[in-house]
């Protein structure tokens, strides 16, 4: 089973709820199907909270590393 360092700087929360500003630190376990290697990203827009939604369903954004704003923001509207 996938299990990830605790680290409190980490807040896990629903690609639904993802704004922009945000920084994706980890995703929810390993992604084999995902097109990509992931290290972490920041969030820029929908394009980004759609691909990130279409691997996984919960990532773990890094507080310290995230606009300090993003969580104040309506999460980005993604089209499926």
């Amino acid at each position: 089973m996938w299990k990830r360092a605790r680290d409190d700087n980490l807040k896990r929360i629903s690609t639904a709820e993802l704004s922009p500003g945000m920084y994706v630190s980890e995703l929810d376990g390993p992604q084999p199907s995902a097109p990509f290697t992931f290290t972490g990203m920041y969030v820029n827009g929908p394009d980004d909270i759609r691909v990130l939604s279409q691997h996984c369903r919960y990532v773990y954004v890094d507080l310290s590393r995230s606009d300090r704003y993003a969580f104040l923001r309506v999460p980005a509207t993604v089209e499926t």
